[in-house]
């Protein structure tokens, strides 16, 4: 008996925390095993499968990466349904500076990480100076720099085995994308009415006007009286243009696109 495994590839920054919350909310509800990651990509776990005859197994995860584990497991004539989202990356870079620096910085994590944090609400370091650390892997935030988790994606695409769906579609025509994603599901897996019952209610937040651009986003906190811990931002797409001038919106979009040609076809028409 072959086993379908359904992956939920969300990274940081592309509404993971929905996408966890929701598919584990769905496989409790219609009693189909559910796995984090970490939980997940161990070789006797997905041995277990054949021996139960597990007909379906659901996985949330952060990274586009396919381990050993997978790919095995895959080529033993196993079926694997990918959903990858992607994110404009200046907007991912913009929504992580903010909260590095404002929102997630209590609790367990390194010392450079909170170092960093402190650099940030200080203005030591302007959103464009932490993108530029973020490619070359020095943002102490998030793993791998996110241009690499593109490449990943990019080259490990398979259109057989992966849809890749953006979090534009999902803020802005949230239908159409439950339609890309349940079409591509396998059709006994009908998720169509539970994602639309599941669809965000976003609280009032900050919505940034298009025309203002921040040089200094300290001042964006200072407009807004933003506390620690206490931020909450639109989430809107576009937003990079308020903290990026054109000339660095041009560079980092180019260190991006280089890099996965999948990203470049995806964004190249909204900059």
């Amino acid at each position: 008996m072959l086993t379908k495994l359904i992956r939920f590839e969300f990274p940081h920054k592309t509404a993971s925390t929905f996408a966890v919350k929701t598919l584990k909310t769905f496989c409790e509800q219609q009693s189909i095993k559910y796995f984090i990651n970490k939980d997940f990509d161990k070789e006797n776990i997905i041995n277990s499968f054949e021996s139960q005859k597990i007909d379906t197994v659901c996985v949330s995860t952060r990274a586009f990466h396919l381990s050993n584990i997978v790919q095995n497991f895959v080529d033993k004539g196993n079926l694997l349904f990918r959903i990858c989202q992607v994110r404009n990356p200046l907007d991912m870079i913009v929504s992580q500076y903010f909260s590095h620096g404002w929102t997630h910085m209590v609790g367990s994590f390194s010392q450079k990480t909170l170092d960093m944090s402190s650099n940030l609400k200080s203005g030591k370091i302007s959103i464009y100076e932490y993108a530029k650390l973020e490619l070359e892997g020095k943002s102490n935030f998030g793993g791998i720099p996110l241009d690499e988790k593109f490449k990943i994606l990019n080259d490990n695409f398979d259109d057989k085995t992966t849809k890749v769906v953006t979090y534009e579609n999902f803020v802005n025509k949230y239908e159409s994308w439950i339609k890309e994603i349940c079409d591509f599901l396998p059709s006994e897996f009908n998720m169509f009415s539970f994602l639309e019952s599941m669809k965000p209610q976003y609280e009032k937040k900050i919505s940034l006007d298009k025309d203002v651009f921040y040089s200094d986003p300290l001042d964006y906190i200072a407009k807004y009286n933003i506390k620690h811990g206490k931020h909450k931002r639109s989430g809107g797409p576009g937003e990079y243009r308020n903290f990026f001038t054109p000339k660095q919106i041009k560079e980092l979009k180019t260190n991006f696109f280089d890099k996965s040609p999948l990203i470049r076809r995806i964004y190249e028409n909204q900059f």
